[in-house]
């Protein structure tokens, strides 16, 4: 049978299959659905129209089946690199206080040492006795600084050690 060949609803095979709700109908506020049958060209067979439908369908369902499949396995990632981040700083959490720690005193020393060469030139200026930055200030500040790159260091060589544990390797595995 050709799509040409439908005079009206009664007779479409597309009402039957639930393909179509016959006739003219109006979706969510009002606005009109037209039925398929208003853009046949009626030399289509109607079982390759069913067909071609139904394939479309099933092309829609395994898209956005593809798409749940891509969101689970992102969420799963995810779920696994927030864990492993989670056991690193768990586990190397001494080492990044003492990195945190040793970041404040630097910031501190820097803030005196610039308040002290301020001083200085204020000083200097205004009277002829020429005055210098202590020298304990700068040398205390290029001593933080050494002891924090070991400290980087030593958290460093803490992330690997904990990458190559047991229970890191298995975060995957838990998931």
């Amino acid at each position: 049978m050709k799509l040409g060949d439908i005079e009206d609803c009664g007779e479409c095979p597309l009402k039957d299959e639930g393909l179509c709700p016959g006739g003219w109908t109006s979706g969510a506020g009002g606005i009109p659905i037209e039925p398929p049958c208003a853009g046949w060209d009626g030399e289509e067979d109607v079982e390759d129209y069913i067909s071609s439908v139904y394939a479309s369908i099933a092309a829609m369902e395994e898209y956005e089946d593809c798409l749940w499949k891509e969101k689970q396995e992102k969420q799963r990632e995810n779920e696994i690199a927030k864990r492993k981040r989670r056991y690193i700083n768990s586990y190397c959490i001494s080492e990044r206080l003492t990195v945190k720690s040793l970041k404040k005193k630097i910031k501190s020393y820097e803030n005196v040492e610039r308040f002290a060469r301020s001083l200085t030139v204020a000083f200097n200026t205004r009277y002829s006795e020429r005055k210098e930055i202590n020298p304990a200030i700068t040398e205390e500040l290029q001593s933080l600084r050494e002891e924090l790159e070991k400290a980087e260091q030593n958290l460093k060589d803490k992330q690997k050690e904990c990458r190559n544990t047991e229970y890191y390797k298995n975060i995957e595995k838990e998931i």
